[in-house]
């Protein structure tokens, strides 16, 4: 037992032989015959030798009779199967010797009409595969062309008629999908309409010199049919549907239209297609882009423009053999308003020539070229609630969308009662508008559009609008009304230099040896003879002078104002813009420049610094400038109504009638008891009087509120030192009673040789002391009463 079996506890069983393996020899037993070996090799040999002869003698016989007799012995019908279908009739009575001669010399012929003289059924089986060819596959063979085409051409024929067959005889014959036949129909023929249209029995007509696409359309440049299929038919857009509609058609109202056709179902048309011209006198689109095209002047004011097909970055798209694509062909003439009118031909009368659907390949070499043409409010789908202004998208959105409210757009009611947008100023806002200038659109959403205007808060209108009187005015219906923009100019040294409606020194761009300015500086230029200025931008104003003159105040003085113009007639005045989210962006933003812009008395109210005893001081300052106002600030601006007796009520209304019958108004000056008097009697509080008055005795108000601290305090030490204990107590500086200061000095004390005492003997009462003289005299009251009672 093998080990197989043996390891698998199998019973091994007797597997049947394999034919494929030829038997295990058995050893034969050797019977030794009669009759020698040379015998057997004779026998062998004639045997070879007669089977050779039988064979050579029935091919003789076969190539060498008429192919019918061989065809009879081998029972086969001849008249039936052969004659005119294998083997022409002619060759009927010939040998097969014969045949094979003429074969050859037919074949020397390299083709195979020669062939088919001898062997019919060669031309009946080109029939046979030219009529499935074309009723399969719409593909065409010619049979008399094939059997004429020698064999070395055979293939190039074959991929020839095959790469020449129009398309549409394939789908015909393949019975294509009807879903797609609108994709098939341009691939096919082009833009109906404009390459093809139908006659009277719905047969379809090619326009002169188009022709209709083949297999070998397909293998070649594939814009060649990519060119031909239209976004519309592969995208099927719903008139209901702008954004789609953009990306077929173009814009609405300008590239195409919506209307009702015979049915009265709503139905795309494509306008006429037209030209304009830029400052350049360059043709460009309805987009104000370049064209790539070559223009050749005609008769009677046509230009014909073969324009090239163009990608993203307005380069021509090339074939594979290095040359421009056409993209279309059509004939412009100005219409008297400086647009250019396209026509098919170049003569009074001619059919319009229309804006081409987006093509599949406009896709492919710019999708964006499409998209960017496409409204941000068909896109966003921003448009008002036709009936409730509370359901209309953010203000945002329709600043997005269509630019500056009462400026470039307003909301109107129709007339069948229903709100909508009409635009006031240029186009609603496309994609490409978004893409364009590092998303412009966005940085120019107006603040104003999401934050609500305070007319009292100067922080809130600052951030969006600026300043008022400045930037902008509020007119009599309480609505904000921007002003015209000015830049101020100062000659500073010779220079003239520039600043702007803060006030503020703006750079100047730098400049060449040649003294002409390096472009690729930041920074404005002027140009002083023709009165232009150019911001940082590259936007170029015309300015003049204000009327009458008019100055700011600048950080190096006066500066004089001069108006901004859009147009050098100085008709067109260029007003101050609202302020965007761009605004608020970037290192140097609206509100990194407020601390230098707004005063403290606008950032924080009027009503929150005029009780404020330092801010209301420093409320015509800014936060850059606070510190150096603080240094300035003095005691005597600082704490006026606290250094003098003043008549300060809660209500500045209230009056009172003095001692004197003065009648006494809130801020007027008055004595210790509230009788009025005038600035120059004004007396000063007591506290105040040891605080400012110097060394010469004079009220000082001049000491500085940040720096001067350490002077008052000592002016106190000296002033209080040097006062009489009734000044003091007159002062409110301490508390005694007037009993205490009208008692008299005792004199007797003063005259015990052992008193230490330098006390002034013109002291009548204690109230004449200072604090000094006080304690000197109870010390020798108390050395005194000692004295007196040691000696008693």
């Amino acid at each position: 037992m093998s080990d197989f079996y043996e390891e698998y506890g199998l019973e091994e069983e007797a597997l049947p032989p394999d034919p494929t393996f030829p038997p295990e020899k058995e050893e034969k037993v050797i019977v030794k015959k009669k009759g020698g070996w040379l015998g057997r090799i004779l026998a062998l040999v004639l045997g070879v030798v007669i089977g050779i002869g039988a064979c050579v003698g029935g091919v003789y016989y076969a190539i060498s009779s008429p192919v019918q007799s061989v065809l009879s012995l081998a029972n086969v019908d001849y008249e039936a199967k052969v004659k005119d279908k294998i083997l022409s009739e002619k060759y009927g009575d010939k040998t097969i010797l014969e045949i094979a001669k003429a074969t050859a010399s037919a074949a020397g012929a390299k083709k195979l009409s020669g062939l088919n003289a001898i062997f019919p059924f060669i031309g009946n089986f080109i029939d046979d595969i030219s009529g499935d060819a074309e009723n399969s596959f719409g593909i065409k063979f010619e049979t008399q062309t094939l059997l004429e085409t020698p064999f070395t051409d055979l293939a190039p024929y074959l991929f020839d008629t095959v790469k020449t067959t129009p398309l549409a005889n394939i789908l015909d014959a393949t019975n294509g999908d009807k879903s797609l036949e609108p994709v098939l129909l341009e691939i096919c023929y082009g833009e109906e309409g404009e390459d093809y249209t139908y006659d009277a029995n719905g047969n379809i007509v090619l326009t002169e010199g188009i022709t209709p696409a083949t297999i070998e359309t397909l293998s070649g440049e594939p814009t060649a049919f990519l060119g031909k299929i239209s976004v519309a038919s592969v995208a099927h857009p719903s008139t209901n549907d702008p954004l789609l509609l953009s990306v077929c058609y173009g814009k609405e109202d300008v590239t195409f239209y919506i209307a009702p056709d015979a049915t009265g179902k709503d139905t795309v048309y494509m306008h006429q297609l037209f030209l304009t011209k830029n400052e350049d006198g360059k043709f460009v689109d309805y987009n104000g882009q370049p064209i790539l095209a070559d223009l050749t002047t005609l008769d009677d004011g046509f230009i014909k423009v073969v324009q090239y097909r163009a990608d993203a970055a307005s380069e021509p798209v090339l074939d594979s053999n290095g040359n421009r694509i056409v993209k279309h062909v059509y004939y412009v003439k100005d219409d008297g308003t400086g647009t250019y009118y396209a026509y098919k031909e170049p003569k009074a009368g001619a059919e319009p020539a229309l804006f081409k659907k987006n093509k599949v390949m406009d896709l492919q070499d710019d999708s964006q070229s499409l998209i960017n043409n496409i409204y941000l409010k068909d896109a966003l789908h921003i448009e008002p609630n036709p009936f409730d202004p509370e359901q209309d998208p953010h203000a945002i959105l329709f600043g997005l969308a269509y630019g500056e409210k009462d400026v470039d757009y307003e909301i109107i009611v129709n007339a069948d009662g229903k709100r909508e947008i009409k635009m006031l100023n240029g186009a609603p806002r496309t994609i490409g508008d978004l893409r364009n200038d590092s998303n412009s659109l966005i940085n120019n959403v107006f603040i104003s559009d999401f934050m609500e205007e305070s007319h009292d808060d100067a922080v809130i209108m600052y951030l969006l609008y600026g300043k008022e009187d400045i930037h902008f005015e509020i007119d009599d219906n309480d609505v904000v009304r921007m002003k015209q923009q000015f830049i101020a100019l100062r000659d500073f040294f010779g220079e003239t230099h520039v600043y702007n409606a803060y006030g503020e020194f703006l750079q100047e761009k730098a400049k060449n040896p040649d003294g002409t300015y390096d472009m690729t500086s930041d920074g404005y230029m002027l140009d002083e003879t023709k009165q232009t200025y150019i911001d940082s931008h590259g936007v170029t104003y015309y300015y003049k002078a204000a009327d009458p003159e008019a100055t700011i105040p600048t950080e190096q003085g006066p500066g004089k104002i001069y108006y901004l113009f859009e147009d050098e007639a100085r008709t067109k005045p260029v007003k101050f813009k609202k302020h965007t989210l761009a605004d608020l962006s970037g290192e140097e933003h609206l509100i990194s420049y407020m601390d230098r812009r707004l005063t403290i008395g606008e950032i924080l109210g009027e009503e929150s610094t005029k009780d404020n005893f330092l801010f209301k001081h420093v409320a015509d300052s800014t936060i850059t400038n606070l510190p150096d106002a603080i240094a300035e600030l003095t005691f005597g601006e600082v704490f006026e109504n606290d250094i003098y007796y003043k008549y300060l009520p809660e209500d500045e209304a209230e009056t009172y009638v003095d001692a004197n019958g003065v009648t006494v108004k809130h801020g007027d000056y008055t004595d210790q008891e509230g009788n009025y008097v005038t600035e120059e009697n004004r007396v000063v509080k007591g506290e105040w009087k040891y605080l400012l008055r110097n060394d010469q005795g004079e009220i000082d108000e001049d000491y500085k509120v940040a720096s001067d601290m350490g002077k008052l305090l000592s002016n106190m030490t000296n002033n209080i030192t040097q006062a009489t204990m009734q000044e003091l107590t007159d002062d409110g500086m301490i508390s005694f009673n007037q009993e205490t200061l009208n008692t008299p000095i005792r004199k007797e004390f003063m005259d015990i040789s052992l008193v230490p005492t330098n006390f002034p003997t013109d002291k009548t009462k204690l109230g004449d002391c200072t604090a000094a003289e006080l304690l000197d005299y109870v010390a020798a009251v108390l050395v005194v009463m000692e004295f007196l009672e040691a000696t008693h």
